[in-house]
C-alpha cells in the first residue's frame, strides 16, 4: 500500500480500499458518471452555494429590484473569458445569450414613452 495518508489508521485505509473496490460501489459510481454526462445545462460555481452566489449578487445589485431565478441561472453557469463546457455549451450559452436579449428588450421598453403598455416579459427557465 502506497501513499497512505500520515492522519488516517491503516486498518481503515485498508477499509476504504475495499469499499472503493467493491462492486457495489463500482457499479454506483458507473451510474453517477452516466447520470453527470445527462445534465443539460451544469453549474460553474464549484464550492460555492447558490444561497451564497444569490447573497453576492443581491449586495452587488445597483436596483432595489427582487432578484430572478435567471440571474442566479447565469451567475451560476457563466464561464470565464476563453473558457468553454466541455459539453452542453451551444444550450447553456444559448440560454444565457436568449435571457440577456430579453432584458436588453426590457430596458428598452420601460426607457420608451409606452412604458405604460409594459407587458410581463418574465418566463420560465426552461423557456430562456
Amino acid at each position: 500500500m502506497e501513499h497512505i495518508p500520515e492522519d488516517v489508521p491503516v486498518s481503515q485505509f485498508k477499509e476504504l480500499l475495499r469499499y472503493w473496490n467493491s462492486k457495489k460501489l463500482q457499479r454506483m459510481s458507473k451510474t453517477n458518471i452516466e447520470n453527470r454526462k445527462k445534465l443539460k445545462n451544469p453549474h460553474t460555481a464549484g464550492k460555492r452555494s447558490f444561497a451564497l452566489v444569490r447573497s453576492k449578487l443581491e449586495k452587488d445589485k445597483e436596483t432595489s429590484d427582487p432578484l430572478s431565478a435567471k440571474e442566479v441561472f447565469v451567475a451560476t453557469r457563466k464561464r470565464k473569458v476563453g473558457r468553454s463546457y466541455k459539453s452542453s455549451d451551444e444550450d447553456t450559452t444559448s440560454k444565457i445569450l436568449k435571457w440577456r436579449k430579453l432584458k436588453h428588450n426590457k430596458t428598452k421598453m420601460v426607457m420608451s414613452p409606452y412604458r405604460h403598455l409594459h407587458l410581463s416579459w418574465d418566463l420560465n427557465i426552461q423557456d430562456v
